[in-house]
């Protein structure tokens, strides 16, 4: 087959190619091809330079958010939906977790939470 060539390419992640950089397969395949060793020492140094880790580019995505506030008032019209559908006993479960006897004696810091509750309850808010 002389004349004629033959192009190897091989893709491989970083960790392949040191794995085969050091265990010799690269030295051997390039001997069987009668490649000289300064030449394989100049691959391998090539192929150690491009798998150099480099930091990693990610792209900055932000994603949009708000704030929700609710107000007292917004937390007990979703807890007389709850009632209407037959759920008075979670509801009131749900208060003496909170330690309440109604919803306006949430405190400021609980509104968030119990509105969360309310939702995993079912409520639309």
């Amino acid at each position: 087959m002389q004349g004629t060539t033959l192009k190897l390419i091989v893709e491989m992640d970083a960790q392949d190619a040191q794995r085969v950089i050091k265990s010799g397969s690269l030295a051997s395949l390039f001997s069987d091809l009668n490649i000289s060793t300064d030449e394989i020492k100049n691959i391998e140094s090539e192929a150690e330079k491009e798998t150099v880790a480099e930091p990693q580019q990610t792209e900055n995505k932000t994603v949009p958010t708000t704030t929700i506030s609710y107000t007292h008032d917004d937390l007990a019209k979703a807890a007389i939906t709850l009632m209407d559908a037959g759920k008075q006993p979670e509801l009131l479960g749900l208060l003496q977790e909170f330690n309440v006897q109604a919803v306006p004696m949430l405190k400021e810091d609980q509104i968030g939470p119990f509105a969360l509750k309310l939702r995993e309850l079912g409520a639309k808010i």
